[in-house]
C-alpha cells in the first residue's frame, strides 16, 4: 500500500460526500483521478488507483486513460465520460447529461453511445437533453 500525505492544496468539489478531483482547464492541477480514499490521514495511492480504473471501465475508457494523466490532456469526448464516471463514483443512479455530444467528434459521439449504453443496461437511468432528434432514436429505450 503506497501512502503519501495528505494535500490541501488540491481543487477538490464534495459530490454525494465523496471528495472528487475537480476536471479543469490549461495549466490546472486537476487529475483524472476520480476519488481519494484516506487511510490514517494518508492517500492510500494505490487504492484511488483501483477504484479509479473501475470507474473508467464502467464507461470504457480504462485502457486509454491513466488515473494519473492531467485532465487537461483528455479529448473532449475523454472528458465527458470522465465527468460520468465521476457521478458514477458517488454511486448515481440518474444521470442527466445537458447537450453532451454538442463539442463532439462523430467517434467520440458514438463512444459516448456505447457507454450510455453500458449504463443503461445496468439499471442507471438518463435524463438527456438534446436538439439533435437522431441523438434521441439512438439511445432512448
Amino acid at each position: 500500500m503506497r501512502l503519501r500525505p495528505v494535500m490541501m492544496t488540491m481543487v477538490a468539489t464534495v459530490l454525494g460526500g465523496l471528495p472528487l478531483v475537480l476536471a479543469s482547464g490549461p495549466g490546472a492541477e486537476a487529475r483524472a483521478v476520480l476519488g481519494w480514499i484516506i487511510v490514517g490521514g494518508l492517500l492510500d495511492a494505490d487504492a484511488m488507483r483501483a477504484a479509479t480504473l473501475r470507474l473508467l471501465d464502467k464507461v470504457g475508457i480504462a485502457n486509454e486513460i491513466s488515473p494519473d494523466q492531467l485532465v487537461e490532456s483528455l479529448s473532449m469526448g475523454q472528458r465527458q465520460l470522465v465527468e460520468i464516471a465521476k457521478a458514477l463514483s458517488s454511486n448515481a443512479q440518474i444521470i442527466i447529461l445537458d447537450e453532451p455530444t454538442a463539442s463532439l467528434s462523430d467517434q467520440e459521439i458514438e463512444r459516448l453511445f456505447v457507454a450510455i449504453r453500458r449504463l443503461q443496461s445496468e439499471g442507471v437511468s438518463l435524463i438527456y437533453i438534446t436538439h439533435y432528434l437522431r441523438d434521441i432514436f439512438k439511445i432512448c429505450n
